[in-house]
């Protein structure tokens, strides 16, 4: 994760909050917390009191408002472990007979761990502070806070405390980390369902959101095409706004944040004065004339190492990262010139002068580092084969074709699957001619048919396979009679007491145990995670098993 905040390059070090991409600037908004999460994003802001209680003043706080009093050692200060609200939560079961007050303590408990657990989840990783419970106290009057606004708080802190080169870990709601333009079908029957609790206008309101000790600041200015909108050159930030970042929890117990933030809990009030609105955009590239030049001036195209010193872990540059940024921006052009037609109104004119500008510059850019990558990759690659090295003078080709069977080479994390991540990013020429080297040796050239004709044509080859595969695991439909006349030959293994074992649900301690027992750096699964991550956030996902079943 850290890895993708400095390869997207998140502006923690002011208070724009936004990605930068080649495609301009991004961020996660009001609009994607709602949406996602159907949060309320309006009313009173999530703050108060930073309550300074005795570890017996909490368990008696805890038995009040959650039904249960954890033992002494579950709590760190004011804070609970996970753990202890989840096995409570296991052990209260809901009837329709149950008691309104039960209800309302079980429902504390399960909002609890999931804004705590779930969607604010700090970097203690099974921590929930019960502060957010003062705030569940009354559960009616809890509707009328902005959830949605404080969750949003918590992550924009988190992302800017992630770009200290300091820091090793991350907590907020990274599932919000997702980038598509306009990725809402607002016409869609789920998201309509819920249509009457939206807030849309808040969406694009430049206003501060507020969580206790965090105060963090919206931009939606900055980000006017996640909204349909023509984005303009934004009004430079206020960086006076910076000296938030210094402000925290940390001992700070006992603080009244209301009075602490009441310049920014004013602004939140005035939160409707400050909607922003633009015309709206005909395609992704409408920007309003000299947008591009100005962020051209005032974000970073490249993010990496520097290539002058040769290092022995991380990241090491390559030939192919810029590359790679080369030849996208050639075809991205292009392609925009294969999408053109004419005639041109002056306005369309404008656009595709200002995206080819924008285009040529990053090339520009990319250029020089390319040469320098090369010289340096040519100057410390090891000495190789004469069969390396013509793999080596072969890879920059190799990153940007595909092969005969359409496998994208260029991923090199796809290539080397579980020992890319202890050998580490090396990104170098004699990597490459190392993976080069093996598919090379493991090319199928030629195929015979069961006629015996040899074939080199691809087409050819890729149909004896599927036809190979196809004979081999076809059915021959046999009679239901011959069918059972052969199982009954076979001798059973599996005995009913077996087979009640094999169908039993797996419980916890199975679960644990299985996954104690992966390797921590194997190759990351199709959610791109190693194994690593879920046996150091064990009790995050097991909660998420344990109450959603039917995701698991």
């Amino acid at each position: 994760m850290i890895a993708i905040l400095s390869l997207h390059w998140w502006r923690g070090s002011d208070p724009r909050h936004t990605f930068h991409f080649r495609v301009g600037e991004a961020t996660i908004t009001l609009q994607d917390v709602q949406i996602i999460w159907a949060l309320p994003i309006d009313g009173e802001p999530v703050t108060g009191l930073d309550l300074d209680r005795t570890t017996i003043e909490w368990q008696d706080y805890c038995l009040t408002y959650l039904g249960f009093r954890p033992s002494a050692t579950a709590f760190k200060g004011s804070r609970l472990q996970t753990h202890a609200i989840i096995s409570h939560i296991a052990q209260v079961e809901i009837t329709y007979d149950t008691l309104h007050e039960i209800v309302v303590q079980y429902a504390r408990a399960v909002a609890l761990l999931l804004l705590g657990g779930v969607m604010c989840p700090d970097s203690s990783e099974n921590l929930i502070p019960l502060l957010y419970l003062t705030k569940l106290e009354d559960i009616v009057e809890a509707r009328n806070y902005s959830w949605g606004s404080a969750v949003l708080a918590f992550f924009y802190r988190e992302l800017c405390n992630a770009t200290n080169k300091e820091k090793a870990a991350i907590g907020g709601a990274l599932q919000l980390l997702q980038f598509i333009w306009q990725p809402y079908d607002m016409d869609s029957d789920v998201i309509m369902a819920y249509a009457a609790d939206f807030n849309p206008q808040l969406w694009r309101s430049s206003c501060p959101l507020i969580f206790y000790a965090i105060v963090e600041m919206h931009h939606p200015e900055r980000v006017l095409r996640q909204f349909g909108m023509r984005q303009n050159i934004p009004e430079a930030t206020d960086t006076r706004d910076m000296s938030l970042h210094q402000i925290s929890h940390k001992n700070r117990t006992g603080t009244d944040w209301n009075l602490q933030h009441i310049q920014y809990i004013s602004r939140w009030q005035r939160r409707y004065d400050t909607v922003v609105q633009r015309p709206p955009i005909s395609n992704r590239r409408d920007t309003e004339r000299g947008y591009w030049e100005w962020y051209n001036n005032i974000t970073r195209h490249f993010v990496s190492s520097s290539t002058n010193r040769r290092v022995e872990s991380g990241y090491q540059p390559g030939n192919a990262p810029m590359l790679q940024v080369v030849t996208d921006e050639v075809h991205a052009l292009d392609a925009i010139c294969q999408s053109t037609h004419l005639p041109l109104t002056n306005e369309e004119c404008r656009q595709l002068v200002d995206r080819f500008t924008h285009g040529i510059q990053i090339i520009k850019e990319a250029l020089p580092h390319l040469s320098q990558q090369i010289a340096t990759s040519s100057d410390n690659a090891p000495t190789t084969s004469h069969r390396q090295r013509r793999s080596s003078s072969r890879m920059s080709i190799g990153l940007v074709e595909r092969d005969d069977v359409g496998v994208d080479l260029a991923g090199p994390s796809t290539r080397v699957k579980a020992t890319w991540l202890t050998e580490g990013d090396k990104n170098t020429a004699y990597f490459h001619a190392r993976a080069n080297e093996r598919r090379i040796r493991n090319e199928v050239k030629a195929l015979q048919d069961i006629s015996g004709t040899l074939s080199m044509d691809p087409n050819i080859i890729r149909s004896i396979v599927q036809q190979y595969f196809t004979d081999m695991f076809q059915s021959t439909r046999p009679l239901e009679s011959e069918i059972r006349e052969v199982v009954e030959t076979m001798e059973v293994r599996v005995t009913k007491s077996m087979n009640e074992e094999l169908l039993r649900p797996f419980d916890e301690e199975e679960i644990h145990s299985a996954l104690q027992q992966m390797y921590p750096l194997k190759s990351p699964g199709p959610d791109d995670m190693p194994p690593l991550f879920y046996q150091k956030h064990w009790n995050y996902w097991f909660f998420s098993l344990y109450l959603c079943p039917e995701h698991s």
